[in-house]
């Protein structure tokens, strides 16, 4: 029904500078700058840690920690604003209000960084041509937060034990894949205009996910063991299939179902998933199915495996100002 390709091209030039850091700076000219040690980040710091302010810079802190003194106000450990060309690698950042804060920058990537113990691990907004793979959001308040992107990579990472949300993502153009969530508030909260959610997974956490938007394929995911919904859905003109769905919502505050909806309103394709129609939990067999019936399968502490509430929603205001 709906095929996406996103490449992401990112022309970094050629860097004939390397250079070391010791301490919290600004990096005001193009290079690489590798972190040589690990370092306690001071109330006299002001606000941050590392501030990149150029284009075409790589930031490779080759497994060292940046961690914000106890005594210190919360603050970011890396900001960036309106530069092109960023890499940030190998980074550990620990007890931030932000580990990393982007802001409008275009074609960067950021890979194999650890965020713990931070309010919020990884903030960016109003940003283009962005790829995130290989990070790891650990025991934060919220481990990813991004809104208004376009063409976004985001795949491989992992978000464990965060007090809210594990990733939450707003993006057009987009192609989320292969990431998991687990014991976290929320999984995935999920806005998309034209995009993939593919081979994801969402366990053991209290809500598994939300996906909202339109012309979005949601395919071959696996949802289970999130204590209340696995996964909720707001769509239209989108593709839903191959999906596992099984084990949710065996919490003893609601009664769940397999699945309800107004499906067919939208413009949606369900096809392939497996869900759970059997109370107890179990018998993780059955194709998903709905009718024009508000609710099926309705059993008080069943699996509440697929909650579809297609509606149209617009979400047009958040490319608002999006220059």
């Amino acid at each position: 029904m709906l095929k996406f390709l996103f490449i992401v091209v990112f022309s970094i030039g050629l860097v004939s500078s390397v250079s070391y850091i010791s301490n919290c700076t600004v990096i005001t000219k193009p290079g690489t700058y590798l972190l040589d040690r690990d370092i306690l980040v001071s109330p006299a710091e002001l606000g941050k840690c590392i501030l990149i302010d150029s284009d075409n810079v790589v930031l490779d802190c080759q497994n060292h920690t940046l961690k914000n003194d106890p005594a210190a106000p919360l603050m970011s450990g890396i900001q960036a604003f309106y530069q092109n060309n960023l890499t940030v690698q190998n980074c550990i950042l620990d007890g931030f209000g932000s580990g990393i804060s982007i802001h409008k920058i275009n074609n960067s990537i950021f890979h194999d960084n650890l965020f713990t113990h931070n309010s919020d691990g990884f903030i960016m907004s109003f940003s283009r041509n962005v790829m995130l793979y290989s990070n790891q959001f650990f025991r934060n308040e919220n481990g990813l937060t991004v809104s208004s992107l376009i063409n976004l990579s985001f795949y491989d990472n992992a978000a464990i034990n965060n007090s809210h949300y594990g990733f939450d993502i707003i993006a057009n153009l987009s192609d989320i894949n292969s990431n998991s969530a687990s014991e976290n508030q929320v999984g995935f909260s999920v806005s998309l205009y034209d995009g993939n959610f593919t081979n994801n997974s969402a366990t053991r956490n209290k809500d598994g996910s939300g996906i909202s938007g339109s012309n979005v394929n949601v395919n071959k995911n696996f949802f289970s063991n999130n204590s209340e919904d696995g996964l909720s859905l707001s769509l239209e003109n989108s593709n839903i299939s191959g999906n596992f769905i099984c084990g949710n919502g065996f919490s003893d505050s609601y009664h769940y179902y397999d699945l309800y909806g107004n499906y067919p309103q939208y413009n949606n394709s369900l096809q392939n998933n497996t869900c759970q129609t059997s109370n107890p939990p179990g018998n993780c067999n059955s194709p998903c199915s709905l009718s024009s019936s508000l609710q099926i399968s309705s059993k008080p502490g069943s699996c509440f495996g697929l909650a579809i509430l297609f509606t149209v929603i617009s979400l047009s205001l958040l490319w608002k100002g999006f220059q």
